[in-house]
């Protein structure tokens, strides 16, 4: 619906669109990973201490910013085991938030 509408939004608009449901997917699925990594990177400890690792001016294209936010926080986990379980648990929560606040 979403796909169809906004096909026909733009050619209204005088801007016609050719984009398939699988173009349209993959780059929602790219869209939602970056969220996702960023709102990771300000909800939690490992995610905040990532952050202050990431050197903004060497990131370039914005798809890198997962790769380091993922490298740091890995770093982060291995360095701090002790708090890996607490912040595993507390993530879970946040799923499970999130999981009964989703439309069906």
């Amino acid at each position: 619906m979403y796909l169809s509408t906004l096909k026909e939004t733009c050619a209204k608009l005088g801007h016609p669109i050719d984009l398939s449901y699988d173009e349209l997917h993959l780059i929602v699925r790219k869209k939602i990973d970056l969220g996702f990594w960023i709102s990771v990177g300000f909800t939690d400890e490992a995610g905040l201490a990532a952050c202050k690792e990431i050197n903004v001016n060497e990131l370039g294209d914005t798809g890198n910013f997962s790769t380091q936010l993922n490298k740091f926080i890995k770093k982060w986990i291995d360095e701090n085991p002790q708090k890996v379980a607490v912040t595993a648990a507390e993530l879970v929560k946040l799923m499970d938030e999130y999981a009964e606040l989703s439309i069906p």
